[in-house]
């Protein structure tokens, strides 16, 4: 019922890592009204079907901004820098969708709260009390698994598409769950590695620290604490 009954989708489209155990966000594509944003994880964007729009520009009435930043850490000589896109949907009343390109991924915000009252979906229920909103489309059935979860809310058949095309898997073929990772590091080397995603991560405070290890220690990419775990979006 967003904005009066104009509506609001959002999709994400995942991609296995060569690894095969963990998986990331390829595409997104947000719908508001009848109009579609997708933002591809090489960093281009297609409005209502065509790449590249001059922006500003607008998606059911929701402005659409694009900024570019450079993080850079380390001395002089030693200096690394990374590059990220966000694209800003402003929705009003400080409410904001941001999708942002960096580590090779695609990585989605929501800011706000009011505007979405009675969502529902694979990124939980809002406003949610218990389980982290983690129901099945009944909105009753609690799914611990993570691959039933996924699966439960895999675009249907039946459901609008977003995307510019297709791609297998579509419904009513199944998703392709990540392999099942095998624990092989020996302690001294999981360690290691631990410490090293804590110290990258060190800039990041609350929750978010834990994403932000977590993460870096699922795809081995150092660069997502400076680039999604930053200090602005």
């Amino acid at each position: 019922m967003f904005d009066n009954g104009m509506g609001l989708d959002l999709h994400a489209r995942t991609e296995h890592m060569p690894d095969k155990h963990t998986s990331f966000v390829s595409n997104a594509a947000l719908r508001i009204g009848n109009d579609i944003l997708e933002v591809v994880a090489d960093g281009t964007y297609i409005i209502n079907g065509v790449k590249s729009v001059a922006l500003p520009a607008s998606i059911g009435g929701k402005i659409v901004t694009k900024k570019e930043k450079e993080t850079c850490k380390g001395p002089e000589e030693h200096r690394k820098c990374w590059t990220s896109i966000s694209y800003e949907v402003d929705l009003g009343d400080e409410h904001n969708f941001y999708l942002k390109v960096a580590a090779d991924m695609v990585h989605v915000f929501v800011k706000g709260f009011n505007k979405f009252e009675g969502s529902v979906g694979v990124m939980g229920n809002y406003p949610s009390s218990m389980h982290q909103g983690r129901f099945a489309r009944d909105g009753v059935t609690f799914l611990n698994d993570h691959d039933r979860f996924a699966e439960e809310w895999q675009v249907l058949d039946s459901e609008p598409k977003l995307f510019l095309g297709p791609r297998f898997p579509q419904h009513p073929d199944r998703c392709i769950p990540a392999l099942k990772a095998e624990r092989k590091l020996l302690e001294s080397e999981d360690t290691i590695l631990r410490n090293a995603a804590k110290e990258a991560c060190s800039h990041v405070r609350g929750q978010k620290l834990d994403f932000c290890v977590d993460d870096i220690i699922a795809t081995g990419n150092f660069d997502l604490a400076f680039t999604i775990y930053d200090d602005e979006i």
